[in-house]
């Protein structure tokens, strides 16, 4: 049993695709609306980017986006880019790689869902390390942050949330992958979030 506040499905399962339908067919109405105006290549591009960022916000804000809805979000906006319609497909002149590349390296500046997505998870950390006194951060650290240089080891144990198992995903975890605290260097401080072995 879920319900729904300010817009987000409290309680419900974000990795399933059912979750997002609301997002994914809001969008598709939204820019539907718009097929059969003259726009152009540029006007389209503005005009995905707009939906993207004002309609889904929350969403993007607190779930991590599952690739069948990444596809399905990627789908409606390569047929309203290249003027699908009912008559038949049109071609897609650009691969989608390329498309959402920035603009400054020859890409048409969509965005990419997956790094939209992330960017916003990873914005939780980054509060939570430059806010650690707020109401909501004291919260999450007194459940995962009793040791602060593992918050973004990729360590999660089995009571973790969801949502907190994400947003460790996102950042990499302990892998390669870790871009989050890589730029990164300890400072002792006070030692409160540090853990010493005296003998």
């Amino acid at each position: 049993l879920h319900f729904t506040y300010l817009g987000i499905p409290i309680g419900a399962d974000p990795r399933r695709i059912e979750t997002w339908r609301p997002i994914i067919d809001k969008y598709n109405k939204k820019l539907t609306k718009w097929k059969q105006k003259s726009l152009s290549m540029a006007g389209r591009v503005c005009l995905i980017n707009l939906v993207l960022s004002t309609l889904s916000l929350f969403y993007f804000s607190f779930f991590r986006t599952p690739k069948g809805v990444v596809k399905k979000i990627v789908s409606i906006q390569r047929k309203f880019l290249w003027g699908d319609s009912a008559e038949g497909r049109r071609i897609a002149w650009v691969k989608w790689a390329k498309v959402t590349r920035p603009k400054k390296d020859g890409g048409l500046g969509v965005k990419n869902i997956e790094i939209f997505n992330e960017s916003f998870l990873a914005k939780w950390l980054w509060n939570l390390f430059h806010h650690p006194n707020s109401l909501w951060a004291r919260v999450l650290l007194s459940k995962y942050g009793k040791d602060w240089p593992n918050l973004c080891s990729g360590y999660a144990g089995m009571k973790s949330s969801i949502w907190w198992r994400d947003l460790l995903k996102v950042c990499g975890g302990d892998s390669e992958n870790n871009w989050f605290d890589n730029p990164y260097a300890w400072r002792l401080g006070d030692g409160k979030k540090h853990l010493f072995l005296v003998r």
